[in-house]
């Protein structure tokens, strides 16, 4: 028998022992705060906010914990209050309960829109079941990529494949592959750092002018992604060198576009991973999105980074990074799920229709 209860700020140390069991990684305490409470929206919510919810044994033993992310949304000028599932973990002799979790997430009454967008195919296959959808997008289920080092991603492949020798093999196989990239990547992105590419070391008023246009867009879904929306996610990753914020002017010198990339490597298989996490423009962007990657690769290139992989986006800045991109791979599952509250039926229509629609790793969970 298990009890239901919100989390509270108490339970950090179970939380992250039953988090490190199941190899999802640890927080330290300020992070986990920062990610659970410390969202720019909360100040201005006029209700509580719960930092997610536990299972608890009769002991007080935690056995089960569901995050909850808040992040604000906006459409057509109107705020949306978003709910972003995180870290959700049941010990495997209480899985039966599971279900209890997810349940409780989706009856918050203040929530306008649910998300999970670090879904695993189990969790995603449970919120199908709870009425959750697919964005009406394709391929968030596969990611683009380029390669910078050939061995050490050969390596990395074989030693997810638990292929013996797979560091000896990585070298032999590498060359191989450096070899067919030459052809593969004919009029590609290749590393060249650009003088229109500019690297920033924070976020400053720019970007409060610049998310007003963004925000004025008609019919378009977006996670906020003003000045302090920003920082709440990558002020300390730049501070750590982990992202890399690139921006670019239109000709009277105001920002007109702006990519984020973000270190997400994967250390079980010792592979250094750059991502691009978002990337937004006023207008169509393509000829500063491919400078960016390229910039971004010259520097994957000189941080002795192996790959830089793009997941998501919507149907228009996808064709622009399929024709940027060499690789593509599949992803253990599909992704992104959302679920309009169900007071709010007209929000439900509305969500499907693709043109809304341009999700990224930006969106709830994806940059912590």
């Amino acid at each position: 028998m298990v009890n239901l209860r919100e989390a509270t700020p108490a339970d950090y140390h179970q939380i992250q022992v039953l988090d490190a069991r199941y190899h999802l990684g640890t927080l330290t305490e300020i992070e986990w705060q920062h990610l659970y409470a410390g969202s720019p929206f909360v100040e201005r919510c006029n209700f509580a906010w719960p930092l997610g919810w536990v299972l608890e044994t009769p002991e007080n033993i935690i056995v089960g914990h569901i995050g909850n992310v808040l992040v604000e949304y906006s459409l057509n000028g109107q705020s949306l209050v978003g709910a972003s599932a995180n870290r959700w973990v049941v010990d495997a002799d209480f899985r039966k309960h599971s279900t209890e979790l997810a349940k409780r997430f989706f009856a918050q009454p203040q929530v306008d829109l649910f998300l999970n967008t670090t879904a695993t195919w189990p969790s995603g296959r449970a919120f199908g079941r709870l009425g959750a959808l697919r964005p009406p997008v394709e391929a968030y289920d596969r990611a683009k990529f380029w390669i910078l080092d050939h061995p050490a991603f050969v390596s990395s492949l074989l030693a997810k494949k638990n292929v013996p020798l797979a560091q000896a093999m990585g070298y032999p196989a590498g060359a191989l592959l450096s070899l067919a990239s030459l052809i593969r990547s004919f009029g590609k992105c290749k590393p060249n750092r650009s003088a229109l590419v500019w690297e920033l070391s924070a976020f400053d008023e720019r970007f409060d002018n610049f998310w007003r246009i963004l925000r004025a867009q008609p019919n378009r879904l977006l996670c906020v992604r003003d000045r302090a929306a920003l920082a709440w996610r990558f002020e300390k990753p730049l501070r750590n060198g982990n992202a890399w914020v690139l921006a670019g002017n239109d000709d009277s010198g105001q920002l007109a576009s702006y990519a984020v990339f973000l270190r997400q490597d994967s250390p079980d298989i010792n592979l250094r991973r750059m991502r691009l996490v978002d990337f937004q423009s006023v207008g169509d962007g393509a000829t500063f999105l491919r400078r960016a990657i390229e910039h971004s690769l010259a520097r994957c290139h000189d941080d002795r980074v192996h790959v830089l992989e793009v997941i998501g986006f919507g149907v228009a800045r996808k064709r622009q990074i399929e024709n940027l991109a060499p690789y593509r791979r599949q992803l253990p599952s599909w992704m992104f799920w959302y679920k309009a509250a169900d007071r709010l039926p007209e929000l439900a229509q509305s969500l499907e229709n693709p043109e809304l629609w341009d999700p990224c790793t930006y969106d709830g969970d994806g940059c912590f």
